[in-house]
């Protein structure tokens, strides 16, 4: 398998750049779709969940070959069974709906906690183990950086999150 590295793409400003302009879209949407509300409610984290699994599975599915053959270098998951590469944008794509209509509930925080927080530990390994990080896949052809911390704190924040939401409601 050809490894991809962050290392092959161009200027990682502009890469940087574009994902913080991503980062507050999905916020400001959230934000809007949620009701104005206070940025600490359930039905911003709700909002916030479903915008960003759907436009970071929408990243995946424009490079979809290339986010197939790198998401099992670092996802724990991808490694152990086969197939689920394929299928994870569109588990985002599910996961995130779910979360904009309000349902699901204890089974939809359930999972999106467990696939992002496992996903959490194999970012974290591959990090702590490798100088040459593969580039990040899970940002499709879109921005191309680099596994990193970034990465590493989405997956955290994003699971906790779910895990909160599925401990609260």
């Amino acid at each position: 398998m050809k490894m991809h590295h962050a290392d092959e793409n161009g200027n990682k400003t502009v890469e940087y750049i574009k994902f913080v302009g991503v980062i507050i879209a999905i916020l400001v949407v959230a934000w809007f779709i949620a009701g104005s509300v206070g940025i600490f409610s359930v039905p911003y984290m709700m909002a916030v969940m479903g915008v960003f699994l759907v436009v970071f599975a929408c990243f995946q599915l424009v490079g979809y070959t290339s986010f197939v053959s790198m998401f099992p270098e670092y996802d724990p998951i991808a490694k152990l069974v086969p197939g689920y590469a394929h299928l994870y944008p569109f588990i985002g794509i599910l996961l995130g709906v779910l979360y904009l209509f309000d349902f699901g509930g204890a089974w939809r925080d359930g999972v999106t906690a467990f696939i992002l927080l496992v996903g959490a530990v194999g970012v974290y390994l591959n990090i702590k183990k490798d100088d040459s990080r593969p580039h990040c896949a899970c940002l499709g052809n879109i921005i191309k950086l680099p596994l990193s911390w970034v990465t590493f704190f989405e997956d955290v924040v994003m699971g906790l999150m779910a895990l909160a939401m599925l401990l609260v409601l």
